[in-house]
């Protein structure tokens, strides 16, 4: 099981954009503290996988934030398949600079993502190896309206030096304010293989809203589904973002 991939973009960091994958280029505020945890559950043809991520993120500049994310892992194969397979997953240690900001909302950051081998190879929780992710982030407002656009390279295994088995990262996400505490939040991101080795293609594409109990204070809900060899019949996230 190729978890490096779907851990690494599990949680978004920015206050409003969890639980999307697709990140916004905003980084958290300066010494402020944000806790992001996003219940999750995958439905796919080889069972269903559920995940528990918790990332705490602080604003170490007024540019730039250092974050991690760690949690739990659960697989349950379908009847005739693998063993069940449960435990801690990766660690992976996250950074995201503000680089350029335009007077006509326009933002471009850079998110370094780092994975440390924690989880289990043996179970097939983690591959055993260091793993990183830069991704280049774009995103452009209009009032309550804003869009974020994310393009990643995912090196699997920096431990050597082949790359056939790493992966491309693209994704986009519309943000809507609605009316009172709501905001509709929706994202189409694709996983494209770099070589022959890498895991194949997959599209997903999910939706829902997100509800500002308190200024500091999110509840969110997502659903959605994937396209390509492999991938999820469904996918549900549950997010809870809280700002120190």
């Amino acid at each position: 099981m190729r978890v490096f991939a779907f851990w690494l973009l599990a949680p978004s960091a920015a206050l409003a954009v969890s639980p999307l994958t697709v990140d916004d280029a905003d980084p958290v505020s300066l010494h402020r503290l944000q806790i992001n945890a996003v219940p999750q559950a995958r439905q796919a043809p080889n069972g269903r996988l559920y995940a528990l991520p918790f990332n705490p993120v602080y604003g170490v500049s007024a540019r730039g934030e250092l974050g991690a994310t760690i949690g739990y892992l659960r697989f349950e194969p379908a009847p005739g398949k693998e063993v069940l397979e449960a435990g801690a997953s990766d660690l992976v240690v996250s950074t995201k600079w503000l680089l350029f900001e335009s007077a006509s909302g326009w933002k471009i950051s850079a998110r370094l993502d780092v994975g440390v081998p924690v989880a289990s190879d043996r179970l097939g929780l983690g591959t055993g190896n260091p793993e990183v992710g830069g991704t280049v982030i774009v995103t452009r407002c209009w009032g309550g309206t804003c869009l974020d656009g994310n393009a990643a390279y995912l090196a699997v295994d920096v431990s050597r030096s082949v790359f056939s088995d790493d992966q491309w990262f693209l994704g986009e996400a519309l943000r809507q304010e609605l009316s009172g505490p709501w905001t509709f939040m929706a994202e189409v991101w694709a996983l494209i293989p770099n070589g022959d080795q890498a895991a194949p293609a997959n599209v997903h594409f999910d939706g829902g809203l997100q509800w500002a109990v308190r200024e500091n204070l999110l509840l969110s809900g997502l659903v959605g589904s994937a396209a390509g060899r492999g991938s999820p019949d469904w996918i549900g996230r549950f997010g809870v973002t809280w700002v120190f």
